[in-house]
């Protein structure tokens, strides 16, 4: 199986939606070792860095291993990718800020 194919795969495809759905830190947590676990699979890496920005509440750690994954060098698609990401991150911490009643 190709890299290619590995992406497309159904498999891979509803393991890793289902995990951005679910959004608990346990899945973040399954997201992002999948993540780090793909370095050098460039497409795999990139689905995986798009379903941690889709995530609804992003946790610490979530933002910090795009950070760290931005300040690395390779593949120059991938920085990209955690742009977009970090975005939707930021996006989203913001709304949940905008949202939380002060006192």
């Amino acid at each position: 199986m190709t890299q290619s194919d590995d992406v497309k795969s159904a498999v891979f495809q509803v393991v890793s939606g289902a995990l951005a759905s679910a959004g608990s830190p346990q899945a973040q947590k399954a997201l992002i070792d999948a993540m780090q676990g793909a370095s050098g699979q460039v497409g795999k890496q990139r689905v995986l860095i798009a379903m941690l920005g889709m995530v609804k509440s992003p946790s610490i750690e979530c933002e910090a291993a795009l950070e760290d994954l931005m300040a690395q060098r390779g593949d120059p698609d991938v920085p990209n990718t955690v742009r977009l990401a970090l975005g939707n991150v930021a996006r989203t911490v913001r709304a949940g800020e905008q949202s939380v009643p002060t006192s």
